[in-house]
């Protein structure tokens, strides 16, 4: 297993060689060089020997117009020569996590409902996402109540990085 925690300088440097490697069909870096600038942005990343194969942002967000609080998973990636061993379900367990100690009532992503389905996620009907997205991906915005006590819905308020609409499209 690998060892997952808050990446110094020169391990956020090593992003910019896996998303390319995990996602080759995709241009993730403007994003991600926007999230390593931001102060409401936590990172983690998975070592193995000093390597970076794995990394999750965690942002905190606001559900406009409401007392209620979120935060957003994403992107997360793991080396395509280290998946399948846990990585991913490590960081994701560890958003969590660092969800709770934020105080967020939920966790929500945009992502495969099969993977996420497996760590405990369900479509959210009740918070929208900031642009709207096409209607295939319905499935794909999902959510982990943190807060059973707390009314959530609204539009999720993201950080600057995520305020581009393409990135929602």
């Amino acid at each position: 297993m690998s060892d997952i925690r808050p990446p110094n300088q020169e391990q956020l440097d090593q992003l910019d060689a896996l998303y390319p490697r995990a996602f080759p069909e995709e241009d993730l870096l403007p994003l991600i060089t926007a999230l390593k600038s931001e102060d409401d942005v936590h990172h983690r990343v998975a070592l193995h020997k000093d390597k970076v194969i794995g990394h999750v942002a965690l942002c905190d967000c606001a559900i406009l117009d409401e007392q209620s609080t979120a935060a957003l998973l994403g992107p997360l990636a793991v080396d395509p020569d280290h998946q399948r061993r846990g990585i991913g379900a490590a960081l994701v367990a560890e958003t969590k996590r660092m969800s709770r100690d934020l105080g967020a009532d939920r966790l929500v992503v945009l992502g495969s409902p099969d993977y996420y389905g497996k760590q405990g996620f369900a479509r959210e009907d009740e918070v929208q996402t900031p642009y709207q997205i096409p209607a295939e991906w319905g499935p794909a915005w999902q959510s982990v109540v943190l807060n059973r006590g707390a009314f959530c819905t609204g539009v999720l308020d993201v950080p600057a990085p995520w305020r581009d609409p393409a990135l929602w499209a």
